[in-house]
């Protein structure tokens, strides 16, 4: 899944009036947003482009045109899904302790000066999806920028236990600030330490796994229907019928 500026053209008029949190990401600090949806678990990470080096190992050249040049409207037109996979590339997952896939939905780069709200998944996506911004002036560099990176691992086990790992001498020690959202709901916030050779670990949901509407319809007809007959009752015909 690739995903596009045209997804949320529509939710721009909205985007100044989110909340913000946590301010500008420091340096080595990383502010990590998951949210458990149907389908999986997504990741919406942002930290100093700088960071991209520093705590993943990804050379800057990653970021650079064939002239050595960052151009920021190409992240504005395209978005850069390709350094999100690379970034991570030396990252493992586990969901509940099985190996997991780790998916790029989208990386946008915006200036320092100019952060985007960064508190809900729905700032989350519209970090990576809408660049609101002007085109700062002058040549650019890393340090200039904040990165703005979304993942998602599918799986229909939505509430489990998920692991980061990155090998040892891979990058520096980080701070991830951490909050967490089930079925569209915060549920928890906290910080870690994330080391070279260590986990970060996203610990299981508190509520259980979503259920497919279907599913559910189905699961409290035949409830509606034990309970008609526990108590001898005929369920009644709707007025509007």
């Amino acid at each position: 899944m690739r995903a596009t500026f045209a997804t949320l053209a529509l939710a721009t008029p909205f985007l100044m009036g989110t909340l913000s949190w946590g301010g500008s990401a420091q340096a080595d600090t990383l502010e990590l947003i998951v949210d458990r949806v149907p389908y999986g678990v997504e990741l919406y990470l942002r930290g100093p482009a700088t960071a991209a080096e520093s705590v993943f190992d990804l050379p800057p050249a990653a970021f650079e045109d064939a002239e050595g040049e960052i151009r920021f409207d190409d992240f504005r037109q395209v978005g850069t899904a390709d350094i999100g996979d690379a970034m991570f590339a030396n990252v493992s997952a586990t969901l509940d302790g099985e190996a997991a896939a780790l998916e790029t939905i989208s990386l946008m780069v915006h200036p320092v000066e100019a952060p985007l709200p960064f508190a809900t998944p729905f700032d989350g996506l519209v970090s990576i999806e809408i660049c609101t911004v002007p085109t700062p002036e002058g040549q650019i560099t890393l340090a200039d920028l904040e990165m703005y990176a979304g993942f998602v691992a599918y799986t229909e086990n939505t509430s489990a236990e998920v692991v980061l790992g990155r090998p040892v001498g891979l990058g520096t020690p980080s701070t991830v600030n951490v909050r967490m959202f089930e079925h569209g709901e915060f549920t928890d916030a906290w910080n870690a330490d994330w080391a070279p050779g260590e986990a970060l670990v996203i610990p299981e949901g508190k509520r259980p796994p979503f259920v497919e509407p279907s599913m559910a319809f189905g699961i409290a007809a035949a409830l509606f229907a034990l309970l008609a007959v526990a108590t001898g009752r005929r369920p009644k015909r709707s007025q509007a019928a």
